[in-house]
């Protein structure tokens, strides 16, 4: 299935650049926005198939466009409040190092990803990731007229959080009942 609408939320108006050019030929449109409280707006507007965030934008906006103080949105923020709004998101975290505390943070706030920027060239390799699977209440397929119904696989596949605890209480028995009996 090919991504209809990607939304790109980054600060750096280069890196925007370097992503339009990577998924230039393999997403229909992409839409970018340099900061959290546009991205949420526009999600809210485009429902895209994929957002893409960097870990380190660092904006002031209100969380609810009637609110009247300022509240920070960083990307963990933005990444709770879509997942609140539409559980059906997809969003993969873009950051600059690997610090497992903000990785768990960012899976805990509803991520599916979390991908060095170093590594960019791994993107769209997951174009075709389970995660992208057709989700229900979703407009039906363009091109075939069929309503998109979940892949199975898909759905039943952890999530990398999920993994991640099942194989730490895994380890967690094992040292309780080390003879496994």
């Amino acid at each position: 299935m090919k991504i209809k609408t990607l939304l790109v939320v980054e600060p750096s108006l280069q890196m925007r650049r370097l992503i339009r050019l990577i998924f230039d030929d393999k997403v229909e449109q992409i839409v970018e926005c340099p900061d959290g409280p546009e991205a949420l707006a526009v999600y809210s507007n485009c429902r895209p198939d994929w957002v893409l965030i960097d870990l380190n934008i660092k904006s002031v906006g209100p969380a609810n466009p009637t609110a009247t103080a300022a509240k920070p949105l960083d990307a963990i923020s933005i990444t709770k409040r879509i997942n609140q709004l539409f559980p059906d998101a997809r969003i993969t975290i873009l950051a600059d190092y690997d610090d497992p505390g903000l990785r768990e943070a960012a899976f805990l706030a509803g991520a599916s990803e979390y991908v060095l920027k170093d590594d960019l060239s791994s993107l769209p390799a997951l174009l075709a990731g389970p995660s992208l699977a057709p989700i229900p209440g979703r407009p039906a397929d363009s091109e075939s007229g069929a309503a998109l119904t979940p892949d199975l696989n898909a759905v039943l596949t952890p999530t990398p959080l999920e993994a991640r605890m099942a194989t730490e209480w895994s380890h967690s028995q094992k040292r309780r009942n080390p003879e496994g009996g």
